[in-house]
């Protein structure tokens, strides 16, 4: 008998001021870039050059990434899903619960939790997430379960493609 394991994904939530950083850097990278490309001078108008605060950004993320909190959530079961979806049905007055057929304002909290495996988060440890988070993973744990799921590419590089392209 076949074994059917249920999709997953990380959603990766960063701690503190990490991505606020991460994108003053991108900016700024963008900036030495446009500098670079317009200027004679090799070097940024503060002196740093493109590839100066690229290494930065690598730094930064690499250091973000050591804090930052990675959740596994996983597809339902179909009865699972069902059953939930049939315990918050949508209200009559809201378009939102209608275009997505259920009650959103008690779905979410529910079926984050049905699905969410690693790591084993309280229910006070979600109440620690900001709204924008705790979205991130309601739409990822909604969209294992009624996103159809891409289909992997089998070769990174074109069957058309030759060596000579590829250098």
């Amino acid at each position: 008998m076949a074994t059917i394991e249920p999709r997953t994904t990380v959603v990766t939530i960063y701690q503190g001021d990490y991505l606020d950083r991460i994108r003053h850097l991108e900016r700024k990278y963008e900036a030495a870039l446009e500098s670079e490309k317009s200027s004679s001078r090799p070097l940024a108008a503060d002196g740093e050059s493109s590839t100066d605060i690229a290494d930065q950004h690598a730094e930064l993320v690499a250091e973000a990434e050591v804090s930052a909190l990675d959740i596994k959530v996983k597809a339902l079961g179909r009865r699972k899903w069902r059953e939930l979806v049939a315990a918050h049905p949508p209200r009559e007055d809201s378009r939102s619960d209608q275009a997505v057929g259920v009650n959103e304002d008690t779905f979410k909290d529910v079926l984050i939790a049905a699905s969410v495996v690693e790591p084993d988060l309280s229910e006070d440890d979600l109440d620690q997430l900001s709204d924008i988070d705790n979205d991130r993973l309601y739409f990822a744990a909604f969209a294992l379960n009624r996103a159809e799921a891409p289909s992997p590419k089998a070769h990174l590089v074109s069957p058309t493609s030759t060596e000579s392209d590829e250098t």
